[in-house]
């Protein structure tokens, strides 16, 4: 998914696989941010490469049903 940095030899998707207590919002609320994030935040302060993000997101999304 998205990548940090420093570069992580963990990644992201092993740490919320590995801990059941770190819950991630519903699917809608996920969708939701994200939309907020692109209309509000990106237009000023673009920090993540938009197309990237919202195909490797889309992809995780179809794997996940």
């Amino acid at each position: 998914m998205a990548r940090i940095w420093p570069p992580s030899s963990v990644g992201l998707e092993r740490y919320y696989l590995e801990d059941p207590s770190i819950k991630l919002p519903s699917q809608e609320m996920q969708d939701e941010l994200i939309k907020l994030y692109f209309t509000n935040i990106h237009p000023v302060f673009p920090v993540i490469h938009k197309s990237h993000f919202l195909s490797e997101y889309e992809s995780r999304c179809a794997n996940l049903v």
